[in-house]
């Protein structure tokens, strides 16, 4: 059910009023319900209930949750609510367990450490994908032909085909995986998007380990950065939209400890897979070394099984940590503010909203915190896109002062941790 006429011009007629300036981004986006009276929170309330045509057996709940929302410092006053309403035992426990000096807020439904301990998984993947290739790439230089040569021209040739297959996944990230976000994310839902992402990123770990030529490892390699691109970027707003505020930095924080593993993990496998077969006997490589013949091998030899089985298992040993991903990621919730955006497309269903509720009810501890961080995300949603209909992003980034030093900042790190050697010398 959607909302009445009256109620939707009386909307358009706010925003037709509400000039987005500086000065109150803060307001729409920090505190939306700051220094509003009883009634217009019942006003407020009530449209929501009518737009998102939640079942009426929530109301009393929602309607608690929205006064939380408004003042989330409330049940310390005692368990009046405005508007008539008390708080229950369970739900003033709950609340006093999100108390940052006194409470537990490590305290978290279960469901909500395993969504957590799935996007950590996928963060380990996305780590070993970067460094699985480590080890392999000093066995396959030979076999493919594009090993150190000792003239200038073929040095620099080779040299420069190594790093454009080593580099490959990135280059696929930046032209086309992160561009791919919105769309798969539009389509598929957060959940959906990390499930076709890792799917893409264990097939081309498997593929890369079939490839008998460094153009074939390309074009492996290219497939598997398309699936690192979306993930990376899917994986950190999934758990930011799904945990708690009290607690949500330190957990999306958990990707860049997680990546850090499954880089020494990729380190690891080199070790474990070098001395396979005959992977790393003389046998097996072909080294000029000046004022020496070269080895005996050719590089037909080197692409047997004997010589090459030990790089071609470094660069499948990823598969496994996607697939564990894949397969339990729709147990989990799906993001409640996915859900609530999808609900306000043009032809979305109310439907939507119900799941989104539910969806955080399994994601708290109670309801009435569940419905307080619904009513929040709703007129939040509703301020970005008042803000946007009045504002450019784009130009916003760089004209907006936090924008402009947090961007600023962000590219200096990014450089000078490439600059430095950190992910460069993989």
């Amino acid at each position: 059910m959607g909302r009445d006429s009256g109620t939707q011009h009386h909307d358009r007629e706010d925003e037709d009023d509400f000039s987005v300036n500086a000065s109150n981004i803060d307001s729409l986006l920090i505190n939306p319900f700051g220094g509003k009276r009883q009634e217009e929170m019942e006003t407020l309330i009530d449209n929501f209930m009518t737009k998102t045509n939640i079942e009426d057996i929530y109301k009393d709940t929602i309607r608690k949750g929205a006064f939380l929302a408004q003042d989330p410092e409330i049940f310390k006053h005692g368990n009046e609510v405005p508007g008539n309403l008390r708080l229950t035992q369970e739900e003033r426990k709950a609340l006093e367990r999100e108390d940052p000096v006194h409470g537990r807020k490590w305290d978290q439904p279960w469901i909500l450490y395993a969504l957590v301990g799935c996007c950590s998984l996928g963060a380990t993947v996305q780590g070993m994908d970067e460094t699985a290739v480590n080890g392999a790439q000093i066995f396959y230089q030979y076999a493919f032909g594009i090993d150190h040569e000792f003239s200038a021209h073929n040095l620099n040739h080779n040299s420069g085909i190594r790093g454009l297959v080593n580099a490959a996944p990135y280059l696929a990230c930046a032209v086309l995986g992160c561009w791919l976000t919105q769309p798969l994310n539009y389509v598929f839902g957060r959940r959906g998007t990390i499930f076709v992402t890792c799917l893409v990123s264990s097939f081309a770990c498997v593929w890369q380990a079939f490839a008998n030529s460094w153009e074939h490892l390309f074009v492996a390699r290219f497939v598997m950065g398309i699936g690192l691109g979306a993930k990376s970027a899917t994986i950190p707003v999934f758990s930011a939209e799904c945990v708690p505020a009290n607690i949500r930095g330190a957990l999306v924080m958990m990707w860049q400890m997680w990546t850090a593993f499954g880089i020494m993990l990729g380190y690891i496998a080199g070790v474990i897979f070098r001395n396979v077969l005959q992977g790393d006997t003389p046998q097996c490589r072909s080294i000029r070394i000046p004022g020496k013949s070269a080895g005996t091998a050719s590089n037909s030899d080197l692409l047997t099984l004997k010589c090459s089985l030990n790089w071609r298992l470094m660069l499948a040993s990823p598969m496994a940590l996607p697939l564990i991903a894949a397969a339990y990621v729709f147990t989990l919730p799906e993001s409640p503010r996915w859900l609530l955006s999808k609900a306000r497309r043009p032809n979305g269903k109310t439907e939507y909203y119900t799941k989104a509720f539910h969806s955080l009810i399994r994601l708290r501890h109670s309801r009435l915190q569940a419905a307080r961080d619904l009513f929040l995300m709703h007129h939040l949603l509703d301020g970005e896109e008042r803000i946007q209909r009045q504002h450019n992003r784009f130009i916003d980034l760089w004209a907006i002062d936090r924008n402009r030093r947090a961007l600023v900042a962000s590219l200096i790190v990014m450089f000078l941790q490439q600059i430095c050697g950190v992910n460069v010398s993989k």
